[in-house]
């Protein structure tokens, strides 16, 4: 799954350069792997912050969304059917990690389905200033897709 990752994303403060700010904020976004507890992450952050605070620095954390990580079995009968139509393509087949927000978080956990993303482009090149994809990778991944909807037909006509 990889690591977990914090992100400094936004600082604001202040109204002149040469007037020191009353008043700071700073917002992070971290995205944890499944081993990593967000409760115990927030409660270890309002220790840090009660010990650092002192006489003229008051801190207050607020928690802005907190989604947990998505993890599924290479072993389901999902990943297995995408990794034999990925080999009778030829195409390689990776199982990785990803540090992305997927809107899947609010609902994966509560209806305890398997879940991936699959889809075309370099997911390093992901909300990057030079974020792109090639058509080419579109189709291929269409195709994937169309595949794996045949395979489920199959399966179906095949039981019956």
């Amino acid at each position: 799954m990889g690591k977990s990752t914090l992100s400094l994303t936004r600082i604001k403060g202040g109204i002149k350069t040469n007037i020191v700010p009353g008043k700071a904020e700073g917002e992070m976004d971290i995205r944890t792997i499944p081993e990593h507890d967000h409760a115990a992450i927030i409660q270890q952050a309002r220790s840090l912050a009660q010990k650092v605070e002192g006489e003229s620095l008051k801190i207050s954390i607020e928690v802005l969304n907190d989604r947990p990580p998505l993890y599924t079995d290479p072993r389901t009968p999902l990943v297995t059917r995408l990794r034999r139509i990925y080999e009778s393509k030829n195409l390689p087949f990776k199982l990785i990690g990803l540090p992305f927000y997927t809107d899947a978080s609010l609902v994966i956990p509560y209806l305890n389905l398997p879940f991936v993303i699959l889809g075309p482009g370099d997911p390093d090149l992901a909300h990057q200033t030079d974020e792109r994809i090639r058509i080419a990778e579109v189709g291929a991944v269409a195709d994937i897709y169309i595949q794996y909807i045949l395979s489920l037909k199959q399966e179906v006509y095949t039981d019956e």
